[in-house]
């Protein structure tokens, strides 16, 4: 009866521990894969959002760019009209003296020819 109990007692305790190490195994195991999918999907998570953020980024820099080459291009339009400008403004202003010296000089003409008349 010893003998049985004995190898009974070792049979049941043996298989406790083969089961237990069994279970702990594979809550190892489970553990092991829950963590590994969990840390996967912050991963995906996290590169899904630093992409977002560099398209903030890369699209506030181009709308920045964009609005420096208006300005720019506002800059050299108003230089260029402002040139235009000046140049017709000359030309305005040097007809304006071509037609009074031509109206002073046709006015000079006419008062020397009544005066040579009038001598």
């Amino acid at each position: 009866a010893t003998i049985i109990q004995k190898t009974w007692r070792g049979f049941f305790d043996y298989s406790n521990y083969v089961i237990t190490r069994f279970e702990q195994e594979a809550a190892i195991s489970i553990q092991r894969c829950w963590r590994g999918f969990w840390q996967y999907s912050h991963f995906v998570i996290l590169q899904f959002e630093v992409v977002r953020i560099q398209a903030f980024i890369r699209g506030h820099q181009e709308r920045t760019w964009l609005f420096f080459q208006r300005e720019c291009a506002t800059v050299i339009q108003a230089a260029a009209r402002r040139f235009l400008a000046g140049r017709e403004r000359q030309k305005k202003k040097l007809l304006s003296v071509i037609l009074s010296s031509v109206v002073t000089s046709t006015r000079l003409k006419n008062v020397t020819k009544r005066i040579q008349r009038w001598w």
